[in-house]
């Protein structure tokens, strides 16, 4: 019939409102008291069962309905009792469970004692109806019925005696232990309290050092070893004293023949110039002249101009406008630079970067110069998500059973919703491809499928058995690509 409550409620229904009170009437006789009607338990036994009163009320509820679905996680009785306006600790809240004594049952009026009959659901029966004994109560409850005339006022009734006080409700914590849990009141208030969450991400790196201070120069070095005098008087100490002048050379004109502009020499074999000037007039020695092998290493011949060409590569190069060899080109084979504690490798002059540039390292075995994206940790967690464990748990928009997990790490990275007032940094969010996506736990008994794709998409599913009310989680790293 639509109606919904207890079955106190229903009983309460069947009490229509007091009709008006008429006009008082003359006393009547006294009728005489009929035979005492069987009790309602006493038919239950009529009707072929067995057992006590306890087990007659017990027959009255009927059996559990079909477990429903579960349905999301609401907030606990303690947090909803504050909602509504109470304050105070969660021992507060499980004190006010317990209410106040109710109040005494209102007097009933002794009724006239009728003759034994069949119940009201066995007349119901024998009138042609059909059902259980729910259809007739059911049926009891009718329209409204015009209200009829005032009757005559009967005689005030024997007042009926008090009704007896209800049961105190059992606390929290003692549906708690019904609900087949063991402890104390303190570890009941402790299981309220929910799981710690996943551990927040790395923080980044600290500043570079300051740079150490400049050493002194090689003047500086000649000063502090006792010498004095300018720049330039340092520099001239570097020059050596000349050289002794060597003997006067022997030169024996036979072995000498002017031809032209030439100077042939013959049986020459043996022979020494000593203190010797020769000019050569502009022209005198053509590259036509020069010996095929005079090229040392380093130096070419060049088969068209006859001139003798630097060679440079493996990181070298010849700069033909400066004339010049200069830093700068491919490496061609495998390359050391040996250094020591005295003779050390530095740059000067470098400019300052960003997190989004790499950094130099050795690798500590081969020695070998490598590059290391800068300020970034090798890997970092996730910021937190929802994984979500119903289809109606899943905001518009979303798919349940699919997240973009780079894109939550975006979003949350590149629009953070709080910072510190004097932040002058920002969260690195380095691009999709650059990292790799790694699922290092989720619960099996909730999930299944778990997968994440190149482009950092998990999917997943939910299994018919989970116990989604109690919620889950999963540990998600991004680890960053060299």
């Amino acid at each position: 019939a639509g109606n919904t409550g207890t079955e106190q409620d229903f009983l309460d229904s069947l009490i229509g409102a007091d009709g008006a009170d008429g006009a008082d009437g003359t006393d009547g006789v006294d009728g005489t008291n009929g035979t005492d009607g069987i009790s309602a338990y006493e038919e239950w036994i009529a009707a072929g069962n067995t057992g006590t009163e306890q087990d007659f009320l017990d027959s009255l509820i009927g059996a559990d309905g079909a477990d429903g679905t579960n349905g999301a996680d609401g907030i606990s009785a303690y947090e909803e009792w504050i909602a509504a306006g109470n304050t105070g600790t969660e021992q507060d809240f499980l004190d006010s469970l317990i209410g106040a004594d109710g109040a005494d049952g209102v007097d009933g009026t002794n009724g006239t004692n009728g003759a034994d009959g069949i119940s009201a659901y066995e007349e119901w029966i024998a009138a042609g109806n059909t059902g259980t004994e729910q259809d007739f109560l059911d049926s009891l409850i009718g329209a409204d019925g015009v209200d009829g005339a005032d009757g005559a006022d009967g005689a005030d009734g024997v007042d009926g005696t008090n009704g007896t006080n209800g049961a105190d409700g059992i606390s929290a914590y003692e549906e708690w232990i019904a609900a087949g849990n063991t402890g104390t009141e303190q570890d009941f208030l402790d299981s309220l309290v929910g799981a710690d969450g996943a551990d927040g991400v790395d923080g980044t790196d600290g500043t570079n050092g300051t740079n150490g201070a400049d050493g002194i120069s090689a003047y500086e070095e000649w000063i502090a070893a006792g010498n004095t005098g300018t720049e330039q008087d340092f520099l001239d100490s570097l020059i050596g004293a000349d050289g002794a002048d060597g003997a006067d050379g022997v030169v024996d004109p036979k072995d000498l023949t002017a031809i032209g502009t030439s100077i042939t020499v013959t049986n020459g074999i043996g022979a020494t110039l000593l203190d010797t000037s020769i000019e050569v007039t502009d022209g005198g020695i053509t590259a036509i002249k020069v010996n095929e092998n005079v090229a040392g290493l380093g130096l070419v011949k060049n088969p068209t101009t006859n001139a003798l060409d630097v060679q440079a590569n493996n990181g070298l190069n010849v700069d033909t406008t400066a004339d010049a060899v200069q830093l700068g080109g491919a490496l061609i084979k495998p390359t050391t630079i040996a250094t020591s504690a005295t003779n050390t490798l530095a740059l000067t002059g470098l400019q300052n970067g960003d997190f989004e540039d790499n950094i130099l390292v050795v690798d500590r075995t081969s020695g070998v110069i490598k590059q290391l994206k800068a300020a970034m940790p090798t890997f970092f967690y996730m910021p937190s998500v929802i994984i979500y464990t119903a289809a109606d748990q899943v905001p518009g928009g979303d798919v349940f059973g699919t997240i973009d997990l780079y894109a939550k790490y975006q979003q949350q990275f590149g629009s953070p919703v709080a910072s510190n007032p004097g932040a002058i940094t920002s969260l690195p969010v380095l691009p999709r491809s650059e990292l790799d996506y790694f699922i290092t736990f989720y619960d099996d008994t909730v999930f299944a499928n778990v997968a994440v794709s190149n482009m950092g998409v998990l999917t997943y599913t939910v299994l018919p058995t989970a116990e989604v009310s109690l919620g889950s989680f999963m540990n998600i790293v991004f680890s960053v690509k060299p």
